[in-house]
């Protein structure tokens, strides 16, 4: 196991910038910020909030770099592609389009890009852009926890968005089931995926949507969340009346041990504190020394209202 000495080595031969803040390194690499976990293995960029999984320091510092390259060819294919769609929407300008050639011109587009031809070109990593059979098998397990816990259904988003490095599709899926607008997909991954667009998120939502919601409602339902819910909170109620009677049986059980102080402050069982604070006022106001009393009486009245005090409901 590597210790930080180690890990300030790795940094140092690599000509590394770092600092080291409570459990993290804040490393700057290629005039840019991560945030390096060596307990969690983990790093981030500094302006996102998406963690990723490393091996080791070494393996951080070659991921990052790989990251900040992915990232720059983005940005750079995206500013062509805005400079290419100026000149031709420069050239076009004089050619005058009504809207109904327009919606013919979007729809036939959409006709034309099919399920087997679709293009990953946001995936940094080359990986297909898919739902994932690991990634379903974990929205079951979440959804079982869920329900066993009563938690609400936007728990399942809120707990694989940020705890996971979903893909764009996966995302999309959940906004599906969820029925969210696409709006929040594209939230969550442009800072991921830089070179994602808007137009993507629909697309994709545009392909799959039928056969999504298919496998899901075939699957799950999140109305049962409803009775989860119901359930939990009825065995709840049932745990805390027995746990009421099984005291209270005890105690009532124990009372007629108690009857020689329960005679001293001429009180019956049950009773209440208020009732046990009033019997033992009266009492220790008419068996005080100062008022007539003796000492004797005074601390047997005292000892029967501290014995009588775990009786009390």
């Amino acid at each position: 196991m590597k210790t930080w000495l180690d890990i300030e080595k790795i940094f140092q031969s690599a000509q590394i910038e770092y600092q080291q803040r409570n459990w993290l390194f804040l490393c700057k690499i290629d005039g840019a910020e991560f945030y390096y976990s060596p307990q969690k293995q983990k790093w981030r960029l500094k302006e996102t909030r998406a963690w990723q999984f490393t091996d080791s320091a070494q393996s951080f510092v070659a991921e990052a770099k790989e990251y900040l390259q992915v990232k720059k060819e983005a940005e750079s294919k995206k500013s062509h592609q805005k400079s290419t769609n100026n000149r031709t929407t420069s050239s076009k300008r004089n050619t005058r389009q009504t809207k109904q050639q327009k919606k013919t011109k979007k729809t036939t587009e959409k006709a034309n890009s099919t399920k087997n031809n679709r293009q990953t070109k946001w995936d940094k990593k080359q990986t297909a852009d898919v739902v994932r059979t690991e990634f379903l098998e974990l929205f079951a397990e979440k959804f079982k926890l869920g329900i066993e816990r009563g938690y609400k259904p936007a728990w399942i988003w809120n707990s694989l968005i940020n705890d996971y490095l979903l893909t764009p599709s996966e995302v999309c899926w959940l906004c599906t089931v969820f029925d969210y607008k696409p709006g929040w997909a594209y939230h969550k991954l442009k800072y991921q995926y830089p070179s994602i667009t808007y137009q993507d998120i629909l697309a994709t939502i545009f392909l799959y949507k039928d056969d999504w919601l298919d496998y899901f409602n075939r699957r799950w339902d999140f109305s049962t969340y409803d009775r989860a819910k119901q359930d939990y909170e009825e065995k709840w109620r049932e745990d805390w009346n027995r746990q009421r009677h099984y005291h209270s049986t005890t105690q009532t059980e124990r009372a007629p041990g108690y009857q020689v102080y329960l005679d001293i402050l001429q009180i019956s069982y049950p009773f209440s504190k208020q009732e046990l604070k009033s019997a033992y006022r009266k009492q220790a106001m008419a068996t005080h020394p100062d008022t007539g009393g003796t000492p004797e009486s005074f601390r047997r009245v005292h000892d029967a209202f501290q014995m009588l005090s775990n009786l009390a409901s």
